[in-house]
């Protein structure tokens, strides 16, 4: 008996979780619909847009927009920022791919991934991951839970870059 307690308290513990994910989604969300600079209390944005023509394949685009929270670093007169949320969007042949990797501002990590991809049968296929510290704690559909370490290991690699990039802006 107290075995199955355990795991329905788990669960409750999960789906705590992921609610308080979706919340930060939404804040995110809405704060980068609202449009605002930095200093008003809006995301900080960075676009790379890229573009190839590779034989056998042909045009393929790669962009990426990273939205970060501004904040000031005591330790340097420089502005920095912090990943908050990464929206890629690509092509591979004629098929489309949409993903949004939402970070933790206190931990660097990945809490939540979202793809979206076209299939070659022209159905999207949507798959949600949720983290924490690291740990894949629900994906959804749970058909795809084998790829939550891979998932995650893009969007850790995904953040790197991004960094990379808002660190170019102290200079």
């Amino acid at each position: 008996m107290s075995v199955v307690l355990s795991v329905a308290a788990m669960a409750q513990n999960v789906e705590k979780q992921v609610q308080q994910i979706r919340k930060v989604y939404q804040e995110v969300k809405a704060r980068i619909a609202a449009d605002e600079s930095p200093y008003e209390g809006g995301m900080a944005v960075v676009k790379v847009n890229g573009k190839a023509n590779y034989s056998a394949i042909g045009g393929q685009e790669n962009n990426m927009t990273v939205y970060a929270e501004h904040h000031q670093d005591m330790d340097d007169r420089f502005n920095t920022y912090d990943v908050a949320l990464i929206i890629q969007t690509f092509n591979v042949a004629p098929r489309k791919m949409y993903r949004e990797y939402l970070y933790d501002l206190k931990t660097r990590k990945l809490i939540f991934c979202l793809l979206n991809d076209e299939e070659y049968t022209g159905e999207n296929t949507i798959k949600r991951f949720y983290y924490n510290r690291g740990r894949l704690i629900k994906a959804d559909p749970k058909a795809v839970k084998g790829e939550g370490t891979q998932v995650f290991a893009q969007g850790d690699r995904m953040r790197q870059m991004a960094e990379m990039l808002l660190d170019g802006c102290k200079y």
